[in-house]
């Protein structure tokens, strides 16, 4: 047999990926031939009915026996059994009481001593108002306006040490 085509022209690649694909096609041969006869399954009645339901439904025939007949999960009279009667007790009980309501009573206030009527009034005078404050020193005032944020930042960036001498753990702005 002559070959179009010589194998050493192919890459090394190449026929790596043609024996991988020739061991795959002769697998696939010994399963596809050497597969033992699947014995039938043994179904029971029920199991044999619910199959014909669902392939009449696929094959798309109308049944034409009425759902009862046809649908296990239907109530059939012939096979089912009457519930039980409730059994009735032998001394009937009382109703439970209802539980009265509690009246409602007014809680009083209870009085209070000197000691604590004064507390109550200067912790009151205490949260209310502003308190004052010390006069800020420069170094405050700088920080609570609206550009300070920005200007520490390139504060930090010029006086600060250069990026390339931070080491790993020391935080950027």
């Amino acid at each position: 047999m002559i070959l179009g085509f010589d194998l050493s022209d192919l890459p090394g690649d190449a026929i790596g990926v043609l024996i991988l694909l020739l061991i795959s096609f002769f697998g696939w041969l010994k399963n596809r031939f050497s597969k033992p006869e699947e014995e039938p399954e043994y179904l029971d009645e029920d199991e044999e009915r619910m199959r014909e339901i669902v392939w009449r439904r696929q094959v798309g025939e109308a049944d034409e026996r009425a759902p009862w007949e046809t649908d296990p999960t239907v109530w059939h009279p012939e096979t089912a059994s009457p519930p039980p009667l409730p059994v009735e007790p032998a001394e009937a009980a009382p109703p439970p009481a209802i539980p009265q309501a509690v009246p409602f009573e007014a809680t009083s206030v209870p009085e209070l001593s000197e000691k604590e009527k004064r507390l109550a009034e200067s912790f009151e005078h205490l949260s209310t108002g502003r308190r004052r404050s010390r006069p800020r020193s420069p170094l405050g005032r700088a920080l609570r306006r609206p550009g300070a944020p920005r200007q520490a930042i390139l504060l930090s960036e010029v006086l600060g040490p250069p990026v390339s001498l931070r080491g790993p753990d020391e935080r950027h702005p």
